[in-house]
C-alpha cells in the first residue's frame, strides 16, 4: 500500500514537470505555412474576427468602451493579467508578430496554439484558450499560422511572466495532444456549434464550477471577470424570454454586432457610468453575417435557462 501510494505520487509529481508534459504531449510537428492567398485570408478572419487571437495579442485602447486596437500594434502583445484583476500571477500576451516568432518553426508555432507548449518549453498559461483551439479543423488552425507569418513584424522588449509555486507546477498538467475536429460543420446548427466554442462565447458566457465550466448550464451567464473598474458578469443568452434573450430576432442578435462597426461605437467612452467590457465587440463586428446567422441558430437550439444575472457589473 506505502509502495503504491509513493508510485502514485511519483506520476502526479512527473505529470507536473516539463519532461512530463513533453512525454505526454510529444515534439511540435513538422509542418510548412502555407503562402495560398485563400488559406492565408481564412487564418486572418479567423484570428481577427472569430477566434480572436489579436483582441488579445495587440494594445487596446481602454478608454474606449470594449477596447477597440489601437493602430499599429497588431500582434505585438502586451495585455496583462495582474493581482489586481484577480490573477495569482503575472502574465502578458505574447508578442506574435514574425519579429518575435519569426525564428519559430511553422510546427511550433501550431503546437503552441493548440497544444499549448512554447518553443522554450514551458507550458502555456491557459488564458491562452489552446484548449479550445487544438479542438478546431487541423485546417484552421494551420490557416491561422499561415496568417500570423503575414503581419507587420513589430519590436518589443521580453514581456514578464510570473508564476508562483505550485501555479508554475500544475499549468504543465493542462497541456495535450491536438483533437482535430473533422468538421466546421455541414449545417448551420453544426456550424454554430463549432464557431460558440471557438469564438469563447461557451466559455465566457456560462457559470463556472469549481475550474471549469457548468455544461448543464451553457450560455445561462454569470460568469465573472475582474477588470481595472470592477468585475464583469456575463449575460444570460440563452432563448429564455424573461432572463436571456428570447425576446431578440436574428436581426437583433446580428445588429448588435454591427453596431460597433459604426464611428460612435469608436467614440463611447468608457468610465465609471459606462464600464468597459471584456467582450470584444470590435472584433466580432465584422464576422460574417452567415457566421452570426450560424451562432444564432445553435443558440436557438440549446435548452434555455431562467437563470437571472441581476448585474452585469459590480464596481469596486
Amino acid at each position: 500500500m506505502i509502495l503504491f501510494s509513493f508510485l502514485a505520487f511519483s506520476l502526479s509529481l512527473f505529470s507536473c514537470t516539463q519532461s512530463g508534459m513533453h512525454k505526454r504531449v510529444g515534439p511540435a510537428p513538422t509542418y510548412l505555412a502555407s503562402t495560398a492567398e485563400a488559406e492565408i485570408e481564412r487564418g486572418r478572419y479567423l484570428a481577427n474576427h472569430v477566434a480572436p487571437c489579436m483582441a488579445c495579442h495587440s494594445e487596446r485602447d481602454n478608454e474606449v468602451f470594449a477596447g477597440p486596437i489601437v493602430p499599429g500594434t497588431l500582434g505585438q502583445g502586451g495585455e496583462t493579467w495582474t493581482a489586481d484583476k484577480g490573477f495569482p500571477g503575472y502574465l502578458t500576451a505574447s508578442n506574435i508578430t514574425p519579429a518575435s516568432v519569426g525564428s519559430w518553426t511553422d510546427g511550433e508555432l501550431l503546437h503552441a496554439i493548440t497544444a499549448g507548449v512554447h518553443r522554450d518549453g514551458h507550458a502555456l498559461f491557459p488564458i491562452m484558450p489552446y484548449t479550445v483551439y487544438g479542438k478546431m479543423t487541423e485546417l484552421d488552425a494551420k490557416a491561422i499560422v499561415s496568417y500570423l507569418r503575414t503581419i507587420d513584424p513589430i519590436e518589443t522588449p521580453p514581456y514578464r511572466r510570473e508564476l508562483g509555486f505550485p501555479l508554475g507546477k500544475v499549468v504543465n498538467v493542462i497541456p495535450q495532444p491536438p483533437e482535430w475536429t473533422q468538421s466546421s460543420g455541414e449545417s448551420p446548427l453544426e456550424r454554430g456549434e463549432y464557431l460558440s466554442r471557438i469564438a469563447g462565447c461557451e466559455h465566457c458566457h456560462t457559470p463556472l464550477k469549481g475550474k471549469t465550466i457548468d455544461t448543464k448550464n451553457l450560455f445561462s451567464g454569470g460568469h465573472a471577470f475582474p477588470m481595472s473598474m470592477g468585475i464583469a458578469v456575463s449575460p444570460n443568452i440563452t432563448a429564455d424570454e424573461g432572463n436571456g434573450i428570447g425576446y431578440w430576432s436574428e436581426t437583433d442578435f446580428i445588429n448588435k454586432f454591427r453596431g460597433y462597426q459604426a464611428q460612435a461605437a469608436k467614440e463611447r467612452e468608457a468610465g465609471p457610468s459606462d464600464p468597459n467590457s471584456p467582450m470584444p465587440w470590435f472584433a466580432y463586428a465584422s464576422m460574417s453575417e452567415e457566421d452570426l446567422s450560424a451562432i444564432w441558430v445553435y443558440l436557438q437550439s440549446i435548452p434555455t435557462s431562467p437563470n437571472k444575472v441581476e448585474t452585469v457589473w459590480e464596481l469596486r
